[in-house]
């Protein structure tokens, strides 16, 4: 149980994820799929969008929160789950 040091009372939440940038190559590994693949999963709607970063927002990258809740959801989806 942590304490809340605003308001000194404890709270059975768990503190906010902590949030990386995740590279093409790195959102390639966790998903399995190619590139080509990728982007269109993306653009059905089917997975999260990709940030523009650096100069002339050249570099693409991915919320490593927001992978990890798609993730999460197809292993839903297609897990046994028996709740």
């Amino acid at each position: 149980m942590m304490t809340n040091p605003l308001i000194g009372e404890s709270s059975n939440r768990s503190p906010p994820p902590q949030v990386r940038l995740l590279t093409i190559e790195e959102v390639l590994q966790i998903v399995n799929k190619s590139r080509s693949s990728l982007y269109r999963w993306i653009k059905q709607g089917y997975f999260p969008e990709q940030y523009k970063v650096g100069p002339n927002n050249f570099s693409s990258v991915w919320s490593s929160v927001e992978v990890e809740l798609w993730v999460n959801e197809v292993l839903n989806i297609n897990g046994d789950n028996d709740e």
